[in-house]
């Protein structure tokens, strides 16, 4: 996997985001991680979360998607100030408080445009036209295989011309007309 970087992290979207911190973080293959990046109940020491935060920092250090998971905490909206309870993206709770607060006009940017029904509409399409792409025609009682095939790509045409006008019109509300 690419390392992120913040910039390229900040202009992607949630669904992106998401999955490469899915794919390519180093805590989503550490098994029991929640236990040092979320302090959970009061009984730990300060001692023992002391531990485990730093542990979690180190860990966040070596990781190829910290920037796309700093992110999604800044628009989350994980961390509060003077908590200490959580170690995300390379920073404790309070340090995402205190970012997401000095970004606070690019994050809600950021999240208004996660939250934009034409691109969600668009990822949503893209999601299915993926899943109908991997599917295998069979044949079963009432068709034939050759009549499931051609229902499966009469579905992929349908879906490939709705996404298309998705997209079509998202280029046009963003004043992209004249895009190629």
């Amino acid at each position: 996997m690419d390392i992120m970087t913040p910039d390229k992290a900040r202009g992607l979207r949630r669904p992106v985001l998401q999955a490469a911190v899915d794919a390519g973080s180093v805590c989503a293959t550490t098994p029991d991680a929640h236990e040092i990046f979320f302090r959970g109940d009061r009984s730990q020491t300060p001692v023992e979360w002391e531990a485990a935060k730093d542990a979690a920092l180190s860990m966040c250090r070596a990781c190829p998607a910290r920037a796309a998971c700093e992110e999604l905490g800044l628009r989350n909206g994980d961390g509060l100030p003077g908590v200490d309870d959580m170690v995300r993206g390379g920073h404790t709770g309070s340090e995402l408080a205190a970012l997401r607060t000095a970004d606070a006009k690019r994050i809600a940017g950021a999240v208004a445009a996660d939250a934009e029904p034409t691109w969600n509409g668009i990822v949503r399409l893209s999601n299915k036209l993926r899943r109908q792409a991997i599917a295998m025609p069979s044949s079963g009682r009432t068709k034939t295989c050759q009549e499931s095939n051609d229902d499966l790509n009469a579905s992929v045409r349908r879906t490939v011309a709705e996404l298309s006008e998705l997209k079509r019109r998202r280029r046009a509300e963003n004043g992209w007309d004249n895009a190629a």
